[in-house]
């Protein structure tokens, strides 16, 4: 590809916008096109599914998905991440059992070790020993009789509020703690916007909205045409991502 490559990037929601910083961070010319008056604000979001383990109805194959982009998303926006485990209980009134979890858990720790293994750079969740955690009843019990912690540092410390504040008879036991963290998506999108503003190499053009794209066959090219501010404007790009 030439260094004279011109990249168009339409939509700057979470894919958009991390696809332009990844190009323009190794060099490349990008235009990144969005119709409103900011990125990222697309649905809000608020949770890291890391694993996916809140959904028992779709597959193990797509659970280890979720982990994968997770980890990539986590390693990407650092900053955008709240550091806190997630709590699965199961009601006592609930068709399922906590043990039927455990297989898909234990997939998912051994799937995050290995990809541990292939960098350590995906070491994002914690060590892979620690990916779920169990808590009998007695245990629970004993960590509902302690105080609450104000800057926890491990998994029992996260564990005592949730002790605290839920229905003990309600519940099955054991409660599954996985490290499936919260995602403040205020934070990423100021982050992106910030990283990308700074960017010579890039382009970002907000309460811009494309109207058409063509393929120029003779150029090998793309025609983007958008609007702003009701005026129209034509512009080419080498390749299109949308």
């Amino acid at each position: 590809m030439s260094d004279k490559a011109r990249i168009a990037v339409v939509g700057g929601g979470i894919a958009g916008a991390s696809i332009a910083l990844y190009l323009s961070e190794i060099g490349l010319d990008v235009t990144l096109i969005e119709k409103g008056s900011s990125l990222v604000n697309g649905p809000p979001i608020c949770h890291l599914h890391a694993g996916g383990n809140l959904y028992r109805e779709i597959s193990d194959e797509q659970c280890v998905t979720l982990l994968k982009e997770s980890i990539d998303l986590i390693r990407f926006y650092p900053d955008a991440v709240d550091y806190r485990p997630t709590v699965i209980a199961v009601p006592t009134d609930d068709k399922g059992t906590p043990q039927e979890l455990y297989p898909r858990l234990e997939k998912l720790q051994a799937e995050y070790a290995a990809l541990i293994g292939l960098d350590l750079r995906n070491r994002v969740l914690g060590e892979s020993a620690d990916y779920f955690t169990l808590y009998d009843r007695k245990q629970v019990e004993q960590l509902k009789r302690q105080e609450v912690v104000a800057k926890p540092t491990c998994m029992d410390h996260w564990m005592i509020p949730v002790a605290k504040n839920i229905d003990l008879d309600k519940v099955q036991f054991p409660l599954i703690m996985v490290q499936e963290y919260g995602l403040n998506l205020f934070r990423l999108a100021a982050s992106v916007t910030l990283t990308l503003n700074e960017k010579e190499n890039c382009r970002v053009l907000l309460n811009h909205k494309v109207t058409d794209i063509a393929k120029t066959d003779a150029q090998h090219s793309w025609l983007v045409t958008y609007q702003h501010e009701s005026k129209t404007r034509h512009e080419s790009f080498d390749f299109l991502i949308n």
